[in-house]
């Protein structure tokens, strides 16, 4: 499809404002024009294209799947235009979008993403604040959030961005180190504020690889202690699973449970740059939160 096959440029504007107000008189308004041109727009696209974007079953209509789909693509179309724009007019093109996200995934899973986000959309700046609980999360500066598990926000539309599971792991070369012997002189690592884990903890008999002591570390620094053989942790595979295929690390251990992670974007959020880092998460994370399927078992 080229773009000169594209609705007439007026009805998809029509469609980019309803996206970010979801009231016909607001985008009238905005636009200068009538309610009922705005629904001529509407009726344009929708046969132009020959898809179903509006339920008008209900009242007020509503987007249907496919039309909140294209209202996306045509907001995040708009702000690079915008962009190019600024850029003509030699202003400053760049904007900024704030992700916050579990602490661990924060400091030492998603960095290591980020710069491919950048490369793809130069313009944006991510500010990403890594959260303890979500209870802490600042919701008035947060445009993307990512969470474990669904809290009951309805600011937000959350989707299952994917499942992970929850496994003890180890330093290769410190389970080694006790093997033959038993894995009953290792420590483990608590972090404050994780309860899944710590639960997962009391609720399996790790008499076999525990040997009762227990090292309170941050959680942003869970990773390089366990890297450093300090001792064994209980954490979600996810930010572990790239260490264990590169070897530094092993798991002992695997829950069956799954753990879901969900991606939550602001409703009704006018920054198309959110939607442009929303989209590139689910596609970049999704594969990565598969569980892994081949686990080592305990020594």
């Amino acid at each position: 499809m080229h773009f000169s096959d594209l609705p007439p440029m007026s009805t998809m504007t029509s469609l980019a404002v309803y996206a970010e107000c979801e009231s016909v008189q607001q985008t009238a308004d905005h636009l200068g024009i009538s309610n009922a041109e705005v629904q001529q727009h509407f009726h344009k696209i929708e046969g132009h294209l020959g898809v179903k974007v509006f339920n008008r079953d209900t009242k007020p209509i509503t987007l249907t799947p496919a039309g909140r789909q294209l209202s996306e693509y045509v907001m995040a179309g708009y702000f690079e235009i915008i962009q190019g724009v600024k850029l003509a007019k030699g202003q400053d093109a760049s904007s900024q979008v704030t992700l916050s996200l579990p602490m661990l995934m924060g400091y030492d899973f998603l960095v290591s993403r980020m710069p491919e986000f950048q490369g793809s959309f130069p313009l944006i700046k991510v500010s990403m604040t890594p959260y303890t609980s979500i209870q802490s999360v600042n919701h008035d500066v947060t445009d993307v959030l990512l969470v474990h598990k669904k809290p009951p926000l309805p600011e937000y539309d959350f989707e299952v961005l994917g499942k992970t599971q929850l496994c003890l792991v180890g330093a290769r070369d410190l389970v080694k180190r006790y093997k033959g012997r038993g894995l009953n002189a290792l420590p483990l690592l608590i972090a404050p504020d994780t309860s899944i884990g710590t639960q997962w903890i009391k609720d399996n008999n790790f008499d076999a690889v525990h040997s009762g002591e227990t090292i309170p570390v941050m959680e942003h620094e869970m990773l390089a202690h366990l890297r450093a053989g300090r001792g064994l942790a209980v954490v979600e595979k996810i930010y572990v699973q790239d260490a264990i295929s590169q070897g530094n690390l092993i798991v002992l251990k695997e829950n069956l449970d799954d753990v879901t992670f969900y991606l939550g974007i602001l409703q009704n959020l006018i920054k198309p740059t959110a939607r442009n880092l929303s989209q590139w998460l689910s596609a970049r994370l999704r594969p990565h939160l598969a569980p892994v399927q081949d686990v080592t078992g305990i020594y």
